[in-house]
């Protein structure tokens, strides 16, 4: 046994040893380093930053300005008499500086603002319910990648074993061929099966590369380190009742996100129709102007205005902007109700299979177990002579596909469950 404090994924290439993993490490380096789940934390984030760049129409506008400015003259040309320069005139220079403050606060202006806000903030749910969605998405991924490296470890260790079986049928076969009690076609048939045992083996090895690699893709991590998955997967409760399937649709990220489409249209509409009605803000000015930096306040000026603006036409841009609004609410309300009536039967489905994996994984270790009792009692028969080749042949071919087909089952049972935890939007992400 290695004592080993599990660190990081990183430390396989670097330390060159094979390591463990389990379930639980997978998910805490998920978390820490899978960059479709980072993308929609930082998603997350900014919609939410946006929510305060929405609520700027609440507060006044304030802004500083400082000019300076030096205007200058040539000076004029004179006469000259007996040598003496008459009438002339000399160049001047004058500098003039401007230092402003001035402040705008909106006070209507058509429902704008407050439909900005609500939009800015039913966009914060859709970021909320995309991160999600992209969790659980994430949570099939990676016990998909977990059990399809479970079911190559398996099977290479099936392998193993079925080429030290079919080695050991070729030399029995050999041995009754050589005392004139088996044809030669038959040592042919085990001689091939044993060379394809090995090339199976050779697939099962490949297979195996392939799985981790495809795990560590899902961790950020590069290359075909070598390391094992060990421990069971967690599996979704789906003892759920067909008239808890409607709410729990309801509760879906999908559903949720199509809710949130549906609200942001609806807001643009408000937002369309404000440009139709009158907008009253209120402006005000400081300035001081002068010919020293900084000017004093005896050049001091201010100004306050209340400023009303009435649209009158705009060549039916704000008609049609309001019309494409409308479409885009009855199609975001038509994208929602789509949303629902296909996940109700989506959700009853994944369930359906989640069920029937659990019966086809008891009826093939059933299987499993009755083709291993069988092919040791054929063995024993056809080394006494009481059984031919070819019906040996069928029991030992027999066992050899239900071993498979019992760790396809085993492994599918699993991404059955996680396919229903995806359909729902639920998984092992918290």
């Amino acid at each position: 046994m290695i004592t080993r404090i599990f660190v990081g994924l990183a430390c396989l290439p670097c330390l060159g040893w094979s390591a463990q993993l389990t379930w639980n490490d997978v998910v805490n380096m998920a978390l820490k380093e899978n960059t479709s789940l980072s993308q929609a934390n930082q998603q997350y984030l900014a919609a939410q930053e946006n929510v305060q760049v929405a609520r700027r129409g609440y507060m006044p506008s304030i802004r500083a300005s400082v000019s300076a400015t030096r205007i200058g003259s040539r000076g004029g040309g004179g006469i000259v008499s007996n040598g003496v320069l008459l009438n002339s005139s000399s160049s001047s220079v004058s500098s003039n500086y401007l230092g402003a403050l001035t402040l705008n606060q909106n006070i209507f202006n058509g429902l704008e603002d407050v439909s900005k806000v609500d939009q800015a903030e039913w966009r914060v749910k859709d970021s909320f319910w995309n991160r999600e969605r992209v969790k659980s998405d994430l949570s099939y991924n990676l016990k998909q990648a977990f059990a399809n490296l479970v079911y190559a470890q398996e099977y290479l260790k099936l392998t193993d074993d079925i080429i030290e079986r079919r080695e050991s049928n070729y030399k029995l076969v050999s041995i009754r061929y050589d005392n004139g009690r088996e044809n030669k076609g038959s040592v042919l048939l085990s001689e091939a099966y044993f060379e394809q045992a090995k090339l199976d083996n050779i697939a099962a090895q490949d297979a195996l590369r392939v799985a981790r690699s495809t795990l560590l893709s899902y961790l950020n991590r590069e290359g075909f380190d070598d390391y094992e998955a060990t421990g069971d997967l967690p599996l979704a409760n789906i003892a759920i009742k067909e008239n808890e399937i409607v709410n729990l649709a309801t509760e879906t990220p999908d559903y949720n996100r199509a809710v949130a489409t549906e609200k942001i249209a609806s807001k643009e509409i408000t937002i369309a129709r404000s440009n139709f009605l009158p907008s009253l803000d209120l402006v005000g000015n400081v300035t001081r102007q002068d010919q020293t930096f900084f000017p004093n306040r005896d050049n001091e000026r201010w100004s306050m205005a209340l400023t009303l603006s009435i649209p009158i036409f705009d060549g039916f841009a704000d008609y049609s902007a309001t019309k494409s609004a409308i479409f885009s609410k009855y199609a975001a309300e038509e994208s929602k109700r789509t949303t629902f009536l296909t996940l109700v039967p989506q959700i009853k489905q994944a369930q359906t299979l989640a069920k029937q994996s659990d019966i086809k994984l008891a009826v093939d270790t059933k299987f499993k177990n009755a083709s291993a009792t069988r092919a040791e009692i054929s063995r024993i028969k056809y080394n006494n002579g009481l059984l031919t080749f070819e019906d040996w042949d069928i029991i030992e071919n027999e066992l050899i596909t239900r071993q498979i087909t019992y760790l396809q089952s085993k492994r599918d049972r699993v991404i059955r469950y996680a396919n229903f935890e995806k359909v729902i939007g639920k998984g092992s992400i918290p």
